[in-house]
């Protein structure tokens, strides 16, 4: 076979644009094009110049294409904004109307229960105008943050400074202080939905007591004897006119330890005794004598 004299190439490198690694994807090199590569491509049909054609025709129609609408783009952007801030605005609002009627709630569960509501500084939050609203409802602490725009409404609730007794978090967490909210919720239901004249015994599962039985059975003198007068509280149960008990509290000694009077401690030992010995299932002493009635003090 002859060999091909070398041959020029039809333009130099640097006439070589963009398109030209797609234009000669069959050359590793725009400056050498040898004539046998051509015609090669030719015998097998490939329309070389056919190819060329159509990518400059390409490059053209993507010349050709609108250039892009920055005002508009600007438009459009400055509307999302706009719907961000509407948006936000009015979650804001909803949280604020949220919070106003929790603080109104919290308002009237504090005049409910003047005697335990105090209000201190909330010295874990920066701003020195929040406060702390603290309560003992069904003889558990609960506290609430009340912000600044909502104090007025606590204007007739006693302010107590930081470190007052009555000012001291137990530990609760915010689960621990709805639950028990509930609780006492529960009792109060309780309390409204049953009859002065239904029996205490009736609303409980069997082998259960009545707590009403505490003052009767002895076991709340035991209770407060051993455990509590020792320690300058008493246990004290509101007890309703019809006899009904619906909830209970601590009471603080007034200076020296609580006392029974002497005829309470020996009917409440007699009664307590009697107790122990039914549930024991042994017989009481003929000595003992259990007669009716009781103290008229409700933590006895």
């Amino acid at each position: 076979m002859a060999e091909h004299p070398p041959t020029t190439s039809e333009h130099t490198p640097q006439e070589c644009g963009p398109d030209c690694a797609e234009q000669h994807t069959y050359a590793g090199d725009c400056a050498q094009e040898p004539t046998a590569v051509r015609e090669l491509l030719a015998h097998v049909g490939v329309d070389l110049a056919g190819k060329t054609v159509r990518i400059e025709h390409q490059a053209a129609e993507d010349e050709q294409s609108a250039p892009t609408d920055w005002k508009a783009v600007a438009r459009q952007l400055e509307e999302e904004l706009k719907a961000e801030a509407e948006r936000r605005r009015r979650t804001e609002k909803e949280r604020d109307g949220a919070y106003r009627e929790r603080a109104h709630l919290l308002a009237w569960l504090a005049a409910l229960h003047p005697a335990s509501a105090v209000i201190a500084p909330a010295e874990d939050v920066d701003d020195p105008r929040w406060q702390l609203l603290y309560l003992t409802v069904g003889g558990w602490q609960m506290t609430w943050h009340i912000a600044p725009d909502d104090a007025h409404l606590f204007e007739d609730v006693e302010h107590v400074a930081a470190d007052d007794p009555r000012a001291q978090w137990d530990g609760h967490t915010t689960d621990q202080k709805y639950a028990r909210l509930r609780a006492h919720t529960n009792a109060l239901h309780m309390a409204g939905q049953v009859g002065e004249d239904t029996p205490a015994a009736d609303l409980l599962p069997e082998g259960m007591r009545p707590l009403e039985e505490l003052v009767g059975s002895g076991l709340l003198w035991l209770i407060n004897r051993v455990v509590f007068h020792p320690r300058g509280v008493a246990l004290g149960l509101n007890i309703t006119p019809g006899g009904r008990v619906t909830g209970w509290h601590l009471l603080p000694s007034p200076g020296e330890p609580w006392r029974f009077t002497e005829p309470a401690d020996n009917d409440g030992f007699l009664r307590a005794e009697a107790t122990l010995h039914a549930a024991l299932n042994i017989p009481l002493p003929p000595a003992h004598d259990t007669h009716e009635g009781g103290p008229d003090d409700h933590h006895s």
